[in-house]
């Protein structure tokens, strides 16, 4: 397919005569005022490289060509100027706003040969973006496959279900579940600084930090005595603290125990979005919050856990920030207090019904299908 290409120049002869050298090997649009020019861009774009005179009525070329830019940044910009226009033109190169200019009058082949380096340029910028955008969903499938922990399905007593919606291909929240016995588990839930591949690698070192802290605390206590959670949390913030100070950056992280014998949820909280206790007999919500500093932040010396007593019907709901910092057109956040209310007033839908309500009224709230940060939501009900 033949590259777009997008010549504005108000001197009828000059756009003729570039039309007719150029047209075999490009498809090639022209028009005189840079006003037109805009309008054909956003009804036929993308353009690879547009073209434009400097001095023309209405507005000039420099003012043009960053009008381009805020349409399509990947497109290739060009400039011909008289030399009055010589200084006018060089500022706008120094600015960043234009890869090339050249003199008018100009020959047909040194215009060829610059547009054919401008052509160059854009299937370089286009080439270096998809392949990383195949990159990015190589590694999207290497992560939904290998290191997105399946909801559990040998618990007893509970309705459990969890969706993880990456804003960017890759995620950076991440969950775990770690059973101990049918009547016991953990839910791990955590988001890493940031989105994106490098959040994904944070992430996944996160997820075998957690694995390692476990083992080796089961071993050191006996299998048969589990470990508090927060014995797990400050395992984990040992290995981890400094790595992350010393690459700048942090990651959120809850460890919820649920202990189904004794109707216990037990959790130790470093920085995590608050979670939603919704109590089924008196129908009002409580919040879960701890008090610890992200992990990546200045190792505190103290960790504890918390614990809540559980009732039969309560629902616990786990999510990272992606959900109650979904905006929309006002600015205004979705917020916890949204969320809190569409729990109590959807109680008795199933937990992945109920999950996907949610998800489905943030997006409808947001005005989008895509979400400018990762999502991710844990429901058990009990």
């Amino acid at each position: 397919m033949k590259e777009k290409i997008l010549l504005v120049d108000d001197e009828e002869n000059v756009l003729s005569a570039l039309k007719r050298a150029l047209r075999d090997k490009y498809s090639v649009f022209t028009c005189s005022s840079a006003h037109e020019g805009l309008e054909i861009l956003r009804k036929e774009g993308p353009f690879a490289v547009v073209v434009s005179d400097y001095r023309m009525p209405g507005m000039d070329g420099a003012t043009f060509l960053s009008a381009v830019r805020e349409i399509n940044e990947d497109t290739i910009r060009m400039m011909l100027s008289g030399k009055a226009d010589l200084n006018d033109t060089i500022q706008s190169v120094n600015e960043g706003r234009i890869f090339r200019f050249l003199a008018k009058p100009c020959p047909v082949d040194v215009f060829e040969t610059s547009l054919e380096g401008c052509v160059a340029q854009y299937r370089l910028v286009n080439g270096e973006k998809e392949a990383r955008r195949q990159e990015a969903t190589i590694a999207g499938k290497i992560q939904s496959v290998l290191l997105i922990e399946d909801t559990p399905k040998n618990i007893s007593g509970v309705d459990l279900a969890a969706v993880t919606i990456p804003s960017v291909i890759v995620d950076g929240d991440f969950i775990d579940f770690f059973v101990y016995s049918e009547k016991c588990f953990d839910i791990v839930l955590g988001d890493v600084m940031g989105k994106g591949i490098h959040a994904a690698l944070i992430a996944a070192a996160a997820r075998n930090r957690l694995a390692r802290a476990l083992n080796k605390l089961l071993m050191k206590n006996g299998c048969m005595n589990i470990p508090s959670t927060h014995a797990i949390v400050e395992e984990v913030s040992r290995e981890m603290s400094e790595k992350l100070m010393s690459i700048e950056s942090f990651l959120t992280m809850v460890v919820v125990r649920f202990d189904l014998d004794k109707m216990v949820l037990e959790f130790t909280d470093c920085g995590h979005t608050p979670g939603i206790l919704f109590r089924s007999r008196t129908g009002e919500i409580e919040i879960i919050k701890g008090n610890l500093p992200p992990i990546g932040f200045p190792m505190i010396r103290t960790f504890k856990s918390e614990k809540i007593d559980l009732e039969k019907g309560d629902i616990v709901f786990l999510y990272s920030d992606g959900l109650v910092d979904a905006r929309n057109e006002k600015r205004e956040f979705f917020g916890i207090n949204r969320i809190s209310a569409l729990i109590s007033e959807n109680r008795k839908l199933s937990s992945s019904a109920l999950i996907k309500k949610i998800c489905e009224s943030v997006k409808k709230f947001a005005d989008s299908e895509t979400m400018d940060d990762d999502l991710t939501a844990i429901m058990v009900k009990i």
